[in-house]
């Protein structure tokens, strides 16, 4: 049996960090089993998996 992975609960509007690429951003949507995150003062768009996105709380 596979093992699942841990998803994120970080409601979209949130600040969030990625664990993978070591960014803060802001949650935008979740689409096609993917977070969409945007730098906090605006930019380009970047995704990630859902079990790299981590609330600022758990990583603060």
């Amino acid at each position: 049996m596979a093992t699942r992975r841990p998803t994120t609960t970080v409601p979209v509007g949130q600040l969030a960090y990625d664990t993978r690429r070591e960014r803060r951003g802001i949650v935008m949507d979740y689409q096609d089993g993917l977070v969409w995150l945007r730098p906090e003062g605006g930019g380009t768009e970047w995704t990630a998996e859902p079990e790299d996105v981590r609330s600022m709380a758990e990583v603060s």
